[in-house]
């Protein structure tokens, strides 16, 4: 599993106050501007696979990492709440403050876009800049609807075998407006945390416990951060880009033809560059 064999990226484990272990990938220099790095649900740090060497070259301190329930951080499912919004927050907050930083520029994808937009809310102070990429918390989002009544928690006890290769396939395409961009490399990287036990448990409890829905327009303004939103037309995740982005006023809009919900992967080339040269723009503002 990535980034095994890639040269530049440290690896460790860090434990939050919750118990639980976070798998961290770390590169470019120690004391560049950190960026913290948040990837969607079912996905992980190799989401930010170029996200990572961009940031990297362009002298930030750039830090990946797996969501609980995700990649090769810890899946607990023993519990109520565990993957509750405000939970996996408060565990990206202890992160952040056992890595050492004050001040933290966010990039988030989707889930992990929810997750960044509502860090800048709560800790304004803290947060030099926001990058969100097809994020959760500006529309509706239906298919996380339908997904938590056709979970139920009966499935529980099949769960493990629920994550066949054909599936994980499937719905990746799924998320890119050309699906022939999917390569059999990126359809291993994410099929395989779906072999640990606990990985369907962990994703099915993040359906029906993670909140989707949008935040208010009048808590949307109050944002104070600077922020790049980036979209893709052919987000079929994520309806109504126009309008989703309308819901920030103060940010800057980067909407890319004909890409999906995973914009971020499938046009990793300008994409990055749009944040790099974002971020750059804003932290030595």
């Amino acid at each position: 599993m990535y980034p095994a064999g890639v040269a530049g990226i440290a690896v460790r484990h860090v434990r939050v106050e919750s118990d639980v272990r976070l798998r961290v990938l770390e590169s470019g220099p120690p004391q560049g501007p950190p960026v913290v790095l948040l990837h969607g649900w079912a996905a992980s740090a190799y989401m930010h696979r170029y996200a990572i060497a961009d940031l990297a070259r362009a002298g930030f301190r750039a830090i990946a990492v797996d969501i609980k329930g995700h990649g090769l951080s810890d899946k607990p499912t023993e519990g109520d709440g565990l993957y509750k919004t405000a939970q996996l927050l408060r565990e990206v907050q202890q992160l952040i403050d056992d890595l050492g930083i004050d001040r933290v520029a966010l990039v988030g994808q989707s889930m992990g876009g929810g997750l960044a937009l509502r860090l800048a809310l709560e800790q304004a102070r803290r947060v030099t800049a926001l990058a969100l990429v097809s994020p959760v918390g500006l529309s509706a989002i239906p298919a996380a609807r339908i997904a938590r009544v056709v979970s139920p928690p009966m499935l529980d006890r099949f769960a493990p075998h629920m994550v066949p290769r054909w599936l994980v396939a499937r719905l990746l395409r799924l998320t890119y407006g050309n699906p022939e961009r999917v390569t059999e490399r990126d359809i291993d990287e994410y099929w395989a945390p779906s072999q640990f036990d606990q990985y369907a448990r962990a994703m099915r409890a993040l359906v029906r416990e993670f909140d989707w829905a949008p935040l208010a327009d009048a808590e949307l303004r109050t944002l104070r951060v600077p922020t790049l939103l980036v979209l893709g037309t052919e987000d079929r995740l994520i309806r109504g880009v126009v309008a989703a982005a309308r819901r920030l006023p103060r940010a800057r809009h980067l909407v890319i033809e004909g890409g999906g919900h995973d914009v971020n992967e499938e046009h990793h080339e300008r994409v990055d560059a749009e944040i790099v040269g974002f971020l750059s723009s804003v932290i030595s503002a």
